[in-house]
C-alpha cells in the first residue's frame, strides 16, 4: 500500500467513526489498541469541535474504549504469560519495558498511557498482567494517564478555566 493510501483510507475510516457518533469514538479508542491505525484524536477533535458541550464526556468515552481494550491486554499478560509478551513485541522492548517497571514502578504506566509512543500503551498493558500488577493499580493508573491525554488534547482543563473548544 502506498502512502497516499493509508492516508486515504485512514480518513474514510476516521469518517465512517465521526459519523457514528459516540458508539465509533468508543470503538476507534478500543480498536486502536489492536489493530487500527486511527488514533482516536481524529475522531475525538470533530466530535468536541461540533458539540462542545459534550466534549468532557467525548474524552471520557474515549479514555474508557482505551482503557477497557488495555484491560483486556492485561489480561491476556496474566493468563498467557510472558510468552504472550514476547510473541507480539521484540526483546529488547519487552526487556526495556521490565527495566522501567523495576526502576519506576507504577509510574511506568501511568507515563506510557499518556505518551504518544507507538505500541507503548498495548505493551506496558500487557507487561503489566505478565509482572503481576494488581488490578486496581493497573486501572488507576491507566485510567490517570488515558484521561490526561483526551483532556490535554482538547485544552481542556477540569472545572476551572475555559477549554480551546468552547
Amino acid at each position: 500500500m502506498y502512502p497516499i493510501d493509508t492516508l486515504r483510507s485512514i480518513e474514510l475510516s476516521r469518517d465512517l467513526f465521526i459519523s457514528l457518533g459516540i458508539p465509533g469514538l468508543f470503538a476507534v479508542a478500543f480498536l486502536e489498541f489492536f489493530l487500527l491505525p486511527v488514533p482516536p484524536d481524529l475522531v475525538l477533535i470533530p466530535l468536541a469541535v461540533a458539540n462542545p458541550t459534550f466534549a468532557f464526556g467525548y474524552a471520557a468515552v474515549a479514555t474508557a474504549g482505551s482503557v477497557f481494550a488495555g484491560s483486556i491486554g492485561f489480561f491476556l499478560g496474566r493468563k498467557g504469560g510472558r510468552p504472550v509478551l514476547e510473541s507480539h513485541f521484540s526483546g529488547t522492548r519487552v526487556e526495556r519495558a521490565e527495566a522501567y517497571f523495576d526502576r519506576y514502578g507504577l509510574a511506568t504506566l501511568g507515563f506510557g498511557a499518556f505518551a504518544p509512543i507507538p505500541e507503548g500503551y498495548e505493551l506496558l498493558s500487557v507487561a503489566s498482567g505478565v509482572l503481576g500488577l494488581d488490578l486496581r493499580s493497573y486501572l488507576a493508573a491507566s485510567l490517570a494517564g488515558r484521561e490526561v491525554l483526551p483532556r490535554s488534547r482538547l485544552g481542556a482543563r477540569p472545572r476551572r478555566g475555559r477549554s480551546v473548544v468552547e
